[in-house]
């Protein structure tokens, strides 16, 4: 799969029941450390994208206001975070 840059804008967050901001801020600090997080899994969903797996390092890249994020397409019928079990 090719990883492509997309706008923050065009993604619609996958409904969760929370967030874990620690997982996030960790995130955060190793991105402003220079770690290059792994793209994030999004399906088409209309006019806008919808995160399938990657939810918090799409958080963690709203936080630093970045505008793009690295992102790979998956088939809508992948199950979201089928490692962490999480909705």
């Amino acid at each position: 799969m090719s990883t492509l840059m997309i706008p923050l804008s065009r993604i619609r967050e996958f409904p969760r029941s929370g967030i874990d901001n620690f997982k996030v801020n960790k995130f955060v600090a190793m991105m402003r450390n220079g770690t290059k997080m792994d793209p994030i899994a999004v399906c088409n969903d209309g006019d806008k994208l919808l995160i399938r797996s990657g939810f918090h390092r799409f958080c963690a890249y709203e936080a630093l206001n970045l505008a793009e994020i690295p992102v790979v397409f998956v088939p809508a019928a992948i199950k979201a975070n089928s490692r962490s079990g999480r909705p």
